[in-house]
């Protein structure tokens, strides 16, 4: 009988250490689902902010290159005629084609300094 009832013993404070170990994992799961929300929150947060900023900057860009004849703007890119770069049939870039990479330069690192 004395066997029997240190064995329940046994079992009962088995089963309250499993009962304490699944309330914790619950406790942890949830922490970790509120976790994963907030860090979704805070990452469209961010994106969202990207966003604009790359708007702006590339508004903003458009606005200073509307008036060059050499760059059509076509979605967020900006396209260069490739005989403004390079000479016909040549992987080199021309001395004019620099001068016209040097303005782009130019534009962005004054459009940086203003975002």
């Amino acid at each position: 009988n004395q066997q029997i009832a240190a064995l329940r013993k046994q079992i009962a404070a088995l089963e309250d250490a499993l009962n304490a170990s699944e309330q914790r994992d619950r406790e942890s799961n949830t922490k970790i689902a509120d976790l994963g929300r907030r860090l979704n929150v805070a990452l469209a947060q961010r994106v969202q902010e990207l966003n604009r900023y790359r708007s702006d900057f590339f508004g903003r860009l458009r606005e200073i290159l509307s008036d060059r004849d050499n760059i059509r703007i076509v979605g967020d890119r900006f396209v260069f005629q490739s005989e403004v770069l390079f000479p016909t049939g040549s992987e080199e870039i021309n001395d004019a084609g620099k001068v016209e990479m040097k303005k782009l330069a130019d534009a962005i690192i004054e459009l940086q300094k203003e975002i």
